[in-house]
């Protein structure tokens, strides 16, 4: 390249930087935008998402970055910082229970609540059935049939008393008593789980739980939300947090978590591959005009910063000089000139 041709490509360089800082500073950014957003959802509607992804991708993201990403103890740390801000800000203080949950959210919530009546009967056989429920059962009983031989105490001087003779008395009670006594308590709580199933069955219809869980809600609702959080202070609400961290770390190692994103990756593609990227973005409620509005609100300073630093000069220069220093600019040039 010949010195006229090479300081003709200098100025042109030059003035097609001046001319893209100009189109991104000027006060036509906004129709910029738009236009472009414009024609991407037009060129967006002839593109089928299989042209541009296939689900091997999609998986190997899953993986990258959900399953082996290495997440930061900071953002547990962060999460905990922020719920405790929640359950400590002077907003709870003076807003309602039901300001935020509101009375229609909730009935919708308590409808389908209570219309789990498999769930309530599956539930209430499982604690009924288990050693647990027996073993308190057995032990409440066992202390009724000690409380009738001997008599409650509300005197706490005739309650060390009794507490003594039953110390004095339990080899005896163990080797005379326990056997006969266990035998008829055996007998007792089959009978009562039994029959107390049954009963709570009965009792916990749908119309049952919907009231229990209205009554519930009328003693919640007018209470303030610093009231409420208090039956669960601001540690706890960390600790969950921390629980919830270390549980989705465990999760998304399990070969469940795994196999089940794959048929999730697939169901999507097997609806959508057909489907344009346009009508993928519309089923997601995701429009041209959302996206032109949400980017004339950030870019505008954004660019502005980047303008007042020069790196935005600095970026648009370094990615045109490459043409303008090449032979084949050198070549247009060198018979423009001649």
């Amino acid at each position: 390249m010949n010195d006229t041709a090479t300081s003709l490509a200098t100025r042109l360089l030059d003035a097609h930087v001046a001319h893209e800082l100009q189109q991104l500073r000027s006060a036509r950014l906004p129709e910029l935008i738009e236009r472009e957003v414009s024609a991407l959802f037009v060129w967006l509607a002839e593109v089928k998402l299989d042209d541009v992804v296939t689900r091997e991708q999609i998986n190997g993201v899953i993986e990258r970055y959900v399953v082996d990403l290495k997440i930061s103890g900071a953002f547990t740390e962060l999460a905990g910082e922020m719920s405790r801000l929640v359950v400590t800000s002077r907003l709870s203080e003076h807003t309602r229970v039901d300001q935020v949950l509101q009375p229609e959210a909730f009935a919708q919530f308590a409808d389908k609540l209570a219309g789990l009546d498999q769930l309530w009967r599956e539930m209430l056989h499982r604690v009924v059935q288990s050693d647990a429920f027996a073993a308190l059962l057995s032990s409440t009983l066992q202390r009724g049939v000690l409380d009738a031989f001997l008599g409650a105490a509300d005197d706490p001087a005739r309650q060390t008393f009794i507490d003594g003779l039953l110390a004095k008395l339990r080899p005896v009670i163990t080797q005379r008593v326990e056997p006969y006594v266990s035998v008829y308590l055996e007998k007792l709580i089959k009978q009562s789980v039994r029959h107390g199933e049954k009963r709570m069955v009965v009792a916990l219809d749908v119309e049952a739980v919907r009231g229990l869980i209205d009554e519930v809600w009328d003693g919640v609702a007018p209470m303030k939300l610093s009231d409420a959080f208090a039956f669960l202070g601001s540690q706890d609400l960390e600790d969950f947090v921390v629980l919830g961290y270390e549980f989705w770390l465990k999760y998304r190692k399990t070969p469940y978590f795994r196999e089940i994103s794959r048929e999730l990756v697939d169901h999507f593609f097997t609806k959508y591959s057909e489907e344009s990227l346009l009508a993928l973005l519309d089923d997601l409620g995701v429009t041209a005009p959302m996206v032109s509005t949400e980017l004339q609100g950030f870019l505008p300073a954004l660019l502005e910063q980047a303008f007042e630093g020069g790196f935005l000069e600095r970026r648009i220069r370094e990615h045109l000089e490459p043409f303008y220093r090449s032979d084949a600019a050198a070549a247009i040039l060198a018979d423009a000139t001649r």
